[in-house]
């Protein structure tokens, strides 16, 4: 099983699926590209656009459908049919937060978005995490969950 992951020679999309392969322990080609190289590379890939996962020739395209299909694919999304989409809904609240982060950055309420908006969001996890049985948010490994919040919380916010 061959894994290769396109993008830019950048984190950007890309990061969640590098940091799931290194979970879970799997080898995958780490294909980064220059932006001038962009144009002539464009109408390879699916939509013509980037990140792609090829998996033995085929082209996997859409940051978050490969974030997925890594985590189903190395069990890092959770061991039941409950545990899944609890696992993707606190992964598509991270999505809430980078949303929320630009608007407030293209409107100028960086601030805001820290002092208010985050904190509300974080208060979510922290109610989740005091309520959960488990190691982690919902499993007693690390899950896709817990990728995606280090993520948004580590490399996703300007310095």
């Amino acid at each position: 099983m061959g894994y290769k992951l396109i993008y830019f020679n950048a984190r950007g999309r890309a990061e969640v699926s590098r940091m799931l392969f290194k979970v879970a322990g799997v080898e995958f080609e780490d294909y980064r590209f220059d932006r001038e190289n962009w144009p002539t590379l464009k109408t390879q890939f699916t939509y013509g656009q980037v990140p792609i996962l090829e998996v033995d020739g085929v082209q996997l395209a859409h940051s978050y459908a490969i974030e997925r299909f890594l985590a189903r694919r190395f069990g890092l999304l959770g061991l039941s049919d409950i545990e899944a989409p609890l696992i993707e809904g606190v992964a598509e609240e991270v999505i809430d937060i980078a949303q929320a982060y630009m608007k407030a950055k293209a409107g100028g309420e960086v601030d805001k978005f820290f002092d208010e908006t985050l904190p509300n969001i974080l208060g979510y996890y922290e109610a989740i995490l005091s309520k959960s049985q488990k190691k982690y948010f919902y499993t007693d490994k690390i899950s896709l969950v817990e990728v995606t919040v280090w993520y948004i919380l580590r490399d996703f916010f300007d310095a």
